[in-house]
């Protein structure tokens, strides 16, 4: 396992982590017909909005909040658009890049295909 870099998550990760989140929150949130959040009363702001309700997966935005905290380059298959809008406009991170398997031929299975940036 040496041969692998294992990052830290920390406060720093979750600094990162809670302004992505918030920023995802307070653009993809049920607001009312004027655009403002539902929510009045600061014990009615605590955020039970799930991570289905902003279109993402959780544990891709820790994943990414670890990138962004290291300026690591993150790849993945997922599209993640509101996550990487987010990141670019908080914390100008524009190193999310989105590789694609590439068609297959008759003689090479999916499994030995390499993958390919798109």
């Amino acid at each position: 396992m040496t041969q692998y870099k294992i990052w830290d998550i920390d406060r720093n990760t979750s600094t990162v982590y809670t302004q992505l989140r918030s920023e995802l929150f307070r653009q993809y949130s049920t607001k009312d017909k004027k655009g403002r959040l539902t929510k009045k009363q600061p014990e009615e702001l605590r955020d039970e909005t799930t991570g289905l309700d902003l279109g993402i997966q959780e544990n891709d935005l820790w994943i990414v909040s670890v990138a962004v905290q290291y300026d690591l380059r993150f790849i993945t298959r997922d599209k993640m658009n509101h996550i990487r809008e987010v990141a670019k406009r908080v914390h100008a991170y524009d190193l999310i890049e989105i590789w694609t398997l590439p068609s297959s031929s008759p003689d090479m299975s999916a499994s030995e295909s390499p993958l390919n940036p798109s």
